[in-house]
């Protein structure tokens, strides 16, 4: 998938989210089951409501106004053909990893 192509997968996913999530929310709110199922297996009971997922993304949902915002970093496996010096080159580079969504790349 090129990059144009990954970031309109991206815009139309995020799209369905600001439409979708409200009514996951709503639900959440009226229904105790489905609030504990979310709570449990956001996944699957997101699910019910058709919204799109990006299949390296994993959801979690934690409830109440106090819980913080939460970024997750993958650290990925290092390439098992990359020498310690080319490591030392792309720290002192300065190299920043790209959104290539957890994998091992840099750009």
């Amino acid at each position: 998938m090129s990059n144009d192509q990954n970031a309109d997968a991206v815009a139309t996913i995020n799209d369905a989210w600001m439409r979708g999530w409200p009514k996951v929310v709503a639900r959440a709110w009226i229904d105790e089951d489905f609030r504990q199922r979310l709570l449990a297996n956001p996944a699957e009971a997101i699910a019910e409501f058709g919204l799109p997922m990006l299949d390296q993304v994993e959801l979690k949902v934690v409830a109440g106004e106090a819980a913080p915002p939460t970024m997750v970093l993958t650290l990925p496996d290092r390439p098992a053909d990359l020498e310690e010096e080319s490591i030392e080159g792309l720290v002192q580079s300065g190299a920043r990893a790209s959104h290539c969504m957890g994998t091992s790349c840099c750009c």
